[in-house]
Formats: C-alpha cells, structure tokens, sequence
C-alpha cells in the first residue's frame, strides 16, 4: 500500500510553503495516532484519493478527517476527532509534546493580543497551571472539536489556524469569570468552574466562550426594547437593534405603531403602518456581522393589528416583495381570551393602537381585566373591525407552517407565572426570554443613564446545565458555580450604553436552561411518552429551579440583593410553584421533593436574592455539539444527523449510539400531546420561559396536508398548560426532508450556547 501512496502523491506542500517528498510513513504515524485498533489503512487510501501532487499537508490532514466521517460510524467519528485533535496542537503548540505550561501560553497569548491581560500574579497561574487535564481533550469527540475549532477557539479566521487547545480554552474563561472574585479563594472557584466546564457539565454561551479571557469582556446574551408610537422612539429602536447586533445579542423587539391609513399630525400625514419599520430593520441588523453570521431580530405584533392580514405573511415566500420582510422572524402576541372566542368561532375585534392604546395594555393583564377593557371599547365610535377569531389563528397556523418561523406570545400566561411586578410585553429572538421592557424616548439617555425608571432596555446572560452528566449530589454546587459565572460577567462586562448597565446591574437577569433532556431520558430507558419518563421531567425541572434559587440565596447573603429586588415579588417570598398552571396537575400525581417552604422563609429572611429571574431554556444548538449532547429538551430528530452552519456540516451521533440508539424517541414520533405535557412540566419550574419547538410529519397526516384542527387543538392545551411561547415549527415531508433545516439559529450567537 506505501508503493501505491507514494505514486499517488509524490510531494507535499508544507505550512511554510516549501515542497517536500511524501513520505507515507508520517501519514501512518497520524493513523495509527487517530485509529486505535480500526482499520486505518482504508482510510489512508480513501485520503489520498481525494488528494493531488502537490497537495497542503493540512488538506491531506482534512481529507483523513473526511473519510472518517463519511463512514457515519461512531467508531471512526473518534477517530476524526483525534485527527483534528492532533491538527489543533500542529497549529497551537506545534505538536502534542510541546503543550507549554500555562505561565508560559498566559504570557505568550498576552503579548501577541490573542488573551487579555488579568490580575494574577506569576505564583497564582503557576498554581492554576496545575488544575489543566490536557488528556481531557482526547474524551472529547469531532463535533465538540469541530465546533470549537470553527467558532471558539482563538484564531487566525483569515488563515484558519487556531492558537489555542481546549484546555487553555476553559481554563481562560475561568480564570476571567473569577478574576473578581477575592484573592483568598478565587483560585478554588477557578477550579470548581474549569472542572465543570471541561466535564461539559456546564454549557456556557457562545460570547463567553469566544470573548472571556480576551480584551473584550464578555457580552450579554439576549437583549430586549420596545418602541412606542413616536416617530424619535422607533428610530432608536432601529439604532439599538443595530448596535446591539454588534455585540452580538440575540435581539427582540416589539415596534408599536398605529396601522396603514392613520392620521398623523392632525392627520396631514397617512401613516404606513408598521411595514416601512420592520424594512427599516431588516436592513440595520442584516448589515451588521456577527462572530459567524449576519444579524436577525424577532419582531412583536398583537392579534390586535388591522394590518393582521399583511403582517402574518411578511416572511412567506409567496408575499409580493413590497410587503415582504422575510430577513426576521415574528411573534404574535395573544391572549386566552382571544384563544377562547377562536375555539368557540366568535369575533375578534382589530383596532389601531392609536385609538385604543388601553386595548393593547390589557392584553397583558388577566383575562377579567381584559374583558372589561375589551367590552367598552367595542362600544366606543372608532375604527375598528370584526373577524372571526378562528381565521386569525388558522393563518397564524398556515405561516406557521409554511415558514417554520412565525412565533406565538401568550401575554397572560407570561405576565402571570413570574417574579416581576412590571409588564412583560415581548421575547427575544428565540423566544425563552421574558423581561420587562420599556419604550425609550431620548436618545441621550442611553449614554447618561438617565430616566431608568421610565425607560428599559432589557438583558438577559444565559447558560445551561447538562442533565444526565450532574448527579443529584453536585447539583447544588454545578447550580452555584453557573449563576455566579454569569453574576460575574454583569458585573465586568463592557456595555455598549451607560443606560443599560444601570438597568442590567439592578436587574441581574439570568437563564440558566437544561439541555441533552433526551439523552438523560434514554438513558434512563424512557421517552417523552412514559409516565415515568414525565416524572423525571417533573423531577429535574424542580431540582433544577430548586437549587438555582438556593445559588441566587447564596450570593445574596456574599454580594447583596439585586437592587431593584423591589420590583419583583420575591421580597414577598414568590416561588413558581405559587403561580404556575394548575392544570399541569392533571399530567400525573408528582409530588414536590425540595424544601420549598423553609426557601421561601429564607428568601423572605433575606428580602429577596440576588437575581430577579434565574431560569430560561434556550434551543442549545450550537452547544449540543461543542458539549456532544442533544440539544435543550427536544426529542431527537435522527441519532445521526449532519448539523448545518456557515462553516459546513458537521457530523453528529446522539450520545452512547450504539447502546440507546433503539431506546431514543423522535421528535417526528413524539404525540403533541405528550411534547406540550413536557413543555408544561418544564415551565412550571420556569420563572421565564423556553423556546418550544414543534415537528411535523406530513407523511403521517391524511392526504399529506396540514390539520389545522390538530394545530388548534396543540395551541389550546399548550396555553392550558401554561406555555408562554411557540418558537420553531419543523416539518418534514414522505421523502424525511426536513423543511426546516436543522442549521443553528439564524442571528443568535448567545441563545446557541
């Protein structure tokens, strides 16, 4: 077989530039390195094939890797891995052996601009170097190294070549988080977070990963604005979104505006209604790059727009270009009342805001309150007209359906099942987040940080806990070191405006999320569907929330109370089993593990936490690889799929395939009802939300069509059960080609994790 290298490729091209005879016996070492007892030499020959005379060194190193891949076996995916591990230390270090110590890495990464430098002296990195488990990286797999090759490891992105290991990695990022902390026990805390963090036990967001030890210090994950009627109100709402894209935020935002044909200034101006805004914005955050892609922005409207009819559509294909705006992504805020009149075919009535802006307040206010408003505007001599409130949500259904993208808010389940005393009008990008927001109407007061209390831009900082790889022993001490990694970065964290650092600092909002739930379920040999497999649900969403709270209590009593405290209920001693949906209750006979009473007497005790909010369940795309897990709490979709994104595909296997691969249960042949069941388990421990996916098989569905029926009906037991948002709606056709890709969240580098 070396005869038949060697005539296949007489030279190599090395990194310098310089030719050199191939010698087959330097691609063996990189074989039997990566195979382990595999059959390398098939790969090998399989490399070469796809090779040239002349051909880089690293190309033949990414063939190997290829050929790996191509087998879709798990066997050989490990050995992609240790390939491209072993490509990652060429680069980094120039070979395995010459892994410098971190004293050394610290100092060199300093002076070149590739880390920033930290307040720790020579004797504390050098007792830090000793945490490091370098061997950890072999554990690791292709897609975690792929993916952290491709979007978190230093590096140089015109080149491709990559500075740093997995290891310095996350030693990095601890050491930055905990660079605050005080000296006589920080280097410990860098140890509890670097353990956790390199077990992928803890999935840290994309901005940490890429900015934390660099000079940049770190950035906020989700940021949330309204805009009121005013013309200097939606222009800095457009400016905010553009900036904050920059800093690479997942953006929502709620633009209210009155409707198409409404007087303006005395009605000497015909107002254009919300679509010159949206157009506006599309272009604002699309011009602007984030870490691996342009922005996009999640856009809320109400059921109550005269313009419905227009807006439900501006991401469908088939709208005329004039009305289409299919760059973002939109949520429909509803309420139960209008779900009860579309489920009993009554009318809904449309009215612009600016004759009824009372109307639009009281779709976040309980459904009595509601009615009340609803009634005497109904009566009132304006504008306004009436549809049957069952078309509105049939062509929620059908856009739903057809873009996979339009979204829906369920304002009084959002404003009821939370700590916060202040409206919550809107959610992010990815729809888990739900923050108090308020309408800026100064420009300057971004920079001042004037006028809080009347003007809010909203923060959130994410991560996610992986359930299955923390036991219930370490829970409490995992949940600790999470919440007070994210403290920690809103603390030191370079904010883009005076403004939203007052607010973000007295807020202190967080969303801790679970992620690899179906993997945790197979491996307990359930699924989605089994009543036991529900219990564990119910029993980690509780120990989860459980000991979140018992974190913020803990940092309460070591840093104080988040200073607006007073704006939420937690003073008054609020838990989310006071306000969740009873009718989760009827699922099965769960009964609460944790001692909720004496938490609540100690948060009442201590007036409250440290965190206004603690928990929120982002999709966890991006992180299901760089952590190999499944993401966030969705069923799987296959145990093999290629991942798509801007850098390519990316192989993944569900976690332990070849022992569960029968055991896991598809997102395709999950029942709504047992998919909206673990949606109202998870959200009863939520104090914020999740971002709810949906599948659709329309090979399973009578003549291949869509039931709006069956639609309706997930809706309404969604919302029953106190689901506060609908995000994606993934569907799939008899050939299984998905129609909406499995690729990472369009615009998002923070909900990716």
């Amino acid at each position: 077989m070396t005869q038949y290298l060697s005539k296949s490729i007489r030279y190599v091209t090395k990194t310098n530039g310089k030719k050199e005879e191939f010698n087959p016996e330097k691609l063996r070492k990189w074989s039997e390195f990566a195979a382990g007892k595999l059959n390398w030499s098939e790969i090998e020959l399989e490399a070469v094939k796809r090779c040239y005379d002349g051909v880089p060194t690293r190309d033949l190193h990414k063939a190997m890797i290829a050929a790996c891949i191509d087998k879709k076996d798990q066997a050989y995916s490990d050995m992609a891995g240790r390939l491209l591990l072993g490509m990652i230390y060429k680069q980094a270090h120039g070979g395995y052996h010459n892994i410098p110590s971190l004293l050394d890495f610290y100092n060199m990464s300093v002076s070149k601009g590739y880390w920033g430098k930290m307040d720790y002296t020579e004797e504390e990195i050098i007792e830090i170097g000793k945490i490091i488990n370098h061997d950890k990286n072999l554990t690791y797999g292709y897609s975690v190294l792929r993916q952290m090759v491709d979007k978190y490891l230093v590096k140089d992105a015109i080149n491709d070549v990559v500075f740093e290991s997995p290891q310095f990695l996350f030693i990095g990022v601890a050491m930055k988080v905990m660079e605050i902390q005080p000296k006589d026990r920080r280097v410990e805390d860098i140890k509890r977070l670097y353990t956790y963090v390199s077990d992928l036990k803890i999935n840290l967001p994309s901005p940490y990963l890429t900015t934390l030890r660099t000079k940049i210090k770190g950035s906020a994950s989700c940021c949330l604005f309204r805009a009121d009627d005013t013309a200097e109100s939606l222009a800095i709402a457009n400016y905010l979104a553009h900036e904050y894209t920059l800093n690479n935020a997942g953006i929502g935002v709620n633009l209210q505006t009155r409707a198409t044909g409404q007087g303006v200034k005395n009605n000497r101006i015909v107002h254009g209604g919300l679509l010159p805004y949206l157009k506006w914005m599309e272009t604002s955050v699309g011009a602007s790059k984030q870490a691996s892609r342009g922005g996009s922005a999640t856009v809320t409207f109400t059921i109550l727009e005269p313009d419905f009819e227009d807006l439900v559509r501006l991401k469908n294909p088939t709208t005329v270009s004039e009305k289409r705006v299919d760059k973002l992504d939109y949520s429909i805020v509803v309420n139960n009342a209008f779900l009860r009149r579309a489920a009993k075919g009554k009318d809904w009535m449309l009215v612009s805001y600016d004759e009824a802006p009372e109307l639009y307040e009281a779709l976040y206010k309980s459904e009595e309150e509601f009615e009340e408003v609803y009634e005497k505007v109904s009566r009132k001599r304006i504008k306004k007209k009436f549809v049957k409130a069952r078309d509105l949500l049939a062509e929620i259904i059908t856009q739903r359906a057809e873009t996979g993208r339009i979204y829906i808010f369920f304002a009084d389940n959002a404003n009821k099942h939370t700590p916060f005393k202040d409206v919550i009008y809107q959610s992010n990008l990815c729809q888990e987040i739900f923050l108090p927001t308020k309408a800026f109407h100064n420009m300057t007061d971004l920079f001042t940080g004037e006028n809080t209390e009347d003007q809010e831009l909203a923060l959130c900082f994410l991560s996610s806990i992986v359930a299955g790889r923390v036991t219930p022993e370490e829970y409490e001490d995992v949940a600790y070191y999470t919440v007070l990694t994210i403290d920690n970065v809103i603390e030191t964290m370079q904010y883009p405006f005076k403004h939203n650092e007052i607010t973000a600092k007295a807020r202190r909002s967080i969303g801790v999320g679970i992620t690899n739930l179906a993997h945790y379920l197979a491996s307990n040999f359930v699924t989605y569907s089994d009543p036991y497999g529900k219990k564990l649900i119910h029993e980690l969403a509780e120990r989860h929330y459980y000991w979140l709270a018992r974190a913020s209590l803990r940092l309460a009593k070591e840093k104080g109370n988040a200073e607006w405290m007073h704006k939420t209920k937690w003073p008054e001693g609020w838990l989310p089993i006071d306000t969740y949906a009873k009718a989760v209750d009827d699922i099965g006979n769960f009964k609460l593990k944790m001692d909720w009473e004496g938490l609540r007497q100690d948060i009442i005790a201590q007036g409250g936490i440290r965190n206004s909010v603690l928990a929120a369940i982002a999709p966890n795309e991006s992180s299901s690889l760089v952590s190999n897990t499944t993401n966030s709490v969705y069923p799987v979709r296959d145990t093999i799929v290629y991942k798509q994104s801007q850098k390519g595909n990316v192989l993944f296997i569900v976690p332990d395939y070849d022992k569960l691969k029968d055991i896991y249960q598809s997102a395709w042949d999950t029942p709504d009802k047992d998919m909206a069941e673990a949606y109202g388990l998870l959200t009863k421990f939520l104090d914020q939300g999740a971002s709810c996916d949906k599948w659709i098989d329309y090979s399973k569905m009578e003549g291949g069509r869509l039931s709006i029926k069956s639609e309706m009906q997930y809706i309404l037991q969604f919302a029953k059960l106190g689901g506060k948002s609908l995000y994606y709606l993934n569907s799939r056709t008899k050939s299984a080609t998905s129609l909406a890709q499995e690729d990472e969240e369009s615009g998002c580098e923070a909900c990716k994790m």
